[in-house]
């Protein structure tokens, strides 16, 4: 179940999200005059939406799926991004890759 969840949000994450990111970003700069991000704010931003999306998608496969309950899945699922979140920051920090 917890594959099948990551397996379907994986992929937006990685290719769908950062183009949507980027392109809301350039909406609130090309409305808002000096609007700029650093870029570890820029980051963590995308992180939150990225995240967020993982968390609550999740979730919400893992409740149709199982009969587990609204609040274990959500917490499942937080457990579960937080840990996988975790080791990209490690392994970028550590490697430089993605």
């Amino acid at each position: 179940m917890a594959f099948g969840a990551s397996a379907i949000t994986h992929p937006v994450v990685v290719f769908v999200i950062p183009s949507i990111w980027r392109r809301l970003y350039q909406l609130v700069q090309m409305r808002v005059a000096g609007f700029e991000l650093s870029d570890t704010a820029y980051s963590v931003s995308y992180g939150v939406l990225a995240e967020s999306f993982a968390v609550l998608a999740e979730a919400g496969w893992l409740f149709w799926r199982t009969d587990l309950g609204k609040r274990r899945v959500l917490l499942l699922s937080m457990v579960a991004n937080v840990a996988s979140s975790s080791a990209g920051g490690l392994v970028y920090l550590l490697t430089g890759w993605p």
